[in-house]
């Protein structure tokens, strides 16, 4: 359809000197740049350059200040990426489960000390008495990771095993360390977490979430454990530039949530406050338990740069023109896509962005923009 154009007649008038320079000087000068214009400038950049192809959500605490999605969502159509896209958040979910966990300690049906074993009988690896609920929320249980054992090692079948397939093949595996002496992410010891969460609740762990995290926060949005594809998903490129068909079976407890940038936002301004957990549980999440120093020399894939709380990245990151301040979240990847959710603590401050196409999910640019640097 064309646009039909509107002639606008031109209005001649004598006006005074002084006059026309001073509506001159309106007209011309220019409007001081808003946060959100500022934003988008920075943004737009980082998209130029191929850093980013997703959404991403800047909120100083529940107000929302900006929010943009860029790149192609179904590559058969051409359709774009909307701002309330759902997409997969991969290992962003493991904030999720240590919510679910801590809730459970709080309530006394777990403790931080209580062995595996005692928590989970029915997994009965070898050394599942040595191993603690704390070692597993800290990555310290020393547990091989399945991901990488299994799938990237090339195990046979290993893409299409069913949890329990994979909790055996893993069992038969001897520890990459003694529990508590070093710091190793282990998808491993979060999919076990999510077996204690149902066996406490004597509930699906998708149940436990919606009625424990996403229901009380009204993240209408969010599904646990779903398919990372299907109606009304982007499309996800793998590192050759091919579309990603449906991923291996994706287990509970890790990870592979769907939820989208306000959904992830309702979460994050969330955290810290007694909507999900007391002031002391959330203490121990935000205690860097393990360390970068800490992690097994030539570990594969490589060490978590930043101290690890429970189900929480710690870091400090540039807060203003003076200084740096704390900051928690978790990053996601797999499959084409990756993740990225800070929450300055003090401020309150917070970056959601997710990508279909494998990029660096840390936007540094947009967070010394908000510093003013």
């Amino acid at each position: 359809m064309l646009k039909t154009r509107v002639r606008i007649p031109v209005m001649f008038c004598v006006l005074p000197i002084a006059m026309v320079l001073a509506l001159g000087a309106v007209v011309n000068a220019p409007e001081a740049e808003t946060v959100s214009d500022g934003l988008d400038r920075v943004v737009l950049s980082q998209y130029a350059k191929g850093a980013i192809h997703g959404g991403i959500l800047v909120a100083e605490g529940n107000k929302v200040i900006y929010e943009r999605a860029l790149g192609i969502a179904d590559y058969d159509t051409g359709a774009t990426l909307e701002v309330n896209q759902r997409f997969t958040i991969n290992s962003q979910g493991k904030m999720f489960t240590a919510v679910l966990v801590m809730q459970l300690v709080e309530e006394g049906e777990l403790a931080l000390e209580q062995s595996l074993a005692e928590m989970l009988p029915a997994y009965a690896h070898p050394r599942a008495g040595d191993i603690t609920l704390h070692h597993l929320l800290a990555h310290r249980s020393g547990l091989p990771d399945y991901f990488l054992r299994l799938v990237l090692a090339g195990v046979e079948g290993a893409s299409e095993a069913s949890l329990h397939e994979m909790l055996d093949m893993v069992r038969g595996m001897d520890l990459d360390f003694e529990p508590g002496t070093m710091f190793h992410y282990s998808n491993t010891g979060y999919v076990l977490l999510g077996q204690i969460v149902e066996a406490k609740r004597g509930a699906p762990f998708a149940a436990a979430m919606q009625r424990h995290l996403f229901g009380p926060l009204g993240m209408a949005d969010s599904e646990p454990a779903a398919a990372a594809r299907g109606e009304g998903m982007p499309d996800y490129l793998s590192s050759d530039g091919r579309i990603n068909g449906e991923p291996p079976t994706s287990y509970f407890g890790d990870g592979s949530e769907i939820s989208t940038l306000r959904d992830m936002h309702r979460f994050m301004a969330a955290i810290g406050s007694e909507v999900l957990l007391e002031p002391a549980s959330w203490e121990l999440m935000f205690k860097p338990h393990s360390l970068p120093t800490e992690v097994p020399e030539g570990a594969w894939p490589p060490p978590h740069m930043h101290p690890y709380g429970y189900g929480f990245s710690i870091t400090e990151l540039p807060f203003d023109s003076t200084g740096s301040a704390t900051a928690v979240g978790h990053g996601g990847a797999g499959f084409g896509s990756s993740n990225m959710a800070v929450r300055f603590l003090d401020s309150g401050r917070i970056v959601v962005n997710y990508n279909t196409v494998s990029k660096d999910p840390m936007l540094m640019d947009v967070i010394l923009h908000l510093a003013g640097r």
